[in-house]
């Protein structure tokens, strides 16, 4: 003869195993955690570079940026937080990495919505690799990357004839021990700065500081990189993925 009853599932946990059942319900530990707001946090930093203007464009990518060249990663980030989504997590991640100097972002992984636990991102960020070091000013600009050789002005003994914004201070230097390789230290040193304004979307050079093949020190070369402020009142490209009506 078979019996019918109702029993709770507590109960019913506690008669089959002598104890009882564990519920589903969040301890107080993990409702604190739920209740903390979001935050990025630097797992790994891979690069001390000069921090970009607050509000700087930051780039996502759709492939890991390893071994691309001319480029460098900066960090690793893991983002935290509840009831994210893709948007707050990119607008997040864009505070700390342009603090980090960062320009391009590749989401390594990325959960939202979990029951009873913190969403989660994680993510790479990467950077321009130059031996110029870098100091940006505090521009807010859009400016689209030109190509390492591309065509800009290089002014040494006069200012611009128009007005212009200043983009980043840019510092080179070269040990005496460098080995040119058949190129002179001017030619290697003005490469590099050329590249480095043209990365940032710059229209001239101002040269503050050029000394060569000084004994036991080297060369330094110094400058600041510019932007013509009639082009800052284009209209900025689109960005890659982005629509335009």
């Amino acid at each position: 003869m078979r019996v019918l009853f109702s029993m709770s599932p507590l109960a019913l946990c506690a008669l089959l195993a002598g104890t009882g059942c564990a519920t589903t319900e969040p301890s107080k530990a993990q409702q604190v955690l739920l209740q903390r707001p979001p935050a990025v946090h630097v797992t790994e930093r891979t690069a001390s570079l000069s921090a970009r203007p607050a509000g700087c464009a930051v780039e996502y990518v759709k492939q890991d940026l390893e071994g691309a060249p001319r480029t460098r990663k900066v960090g690793r980030l893991v983002l935290t937080g509840v009831g994210l989504d893709r948007a707050q997590a990119e607008k997040l991640l864009n505070d700390k990495v342009c603090g980090l100097g960062g320009e391009k972002v590749f989401i390594e992984s990325e959960e939202y919505g979990r029951p009873g636990e913190r969403d989660e991102v994680e993510a790479l960020a990467y950077a321009f690799e130059s031996p110029v070091n870098i100091s940006h000013s505090g521009l807010v600009a859009d400016l689209a990357a030109k190509p390492p050789d591309c065509r800009l002005a290089v002014l040494r003994t006069k200012q611009p004839d128009i007005r212009y914004q200043e983009i980043a201070g840019l510092h080179f230097k070269l040990s005496p021990e460098y080995d040119p390789g058949g190129s002179p230290h001017q030619v290697r040193a003005m490469v590099e700065l050329r590249a480095a304004a043209c990365h940032l979307g710059a229209d001239a050079i101002l040269i503050t500081q050029e000394t060569y093949d000084l004994p036991g020190m080297g060369s330094v070369v110094s400058g600041t990189a510019i932007v013509f402020e009639e082009n800052l009142r284009r209209e900025a490209p689109p960005r890659p993925g982005e629509q335009t009506l």
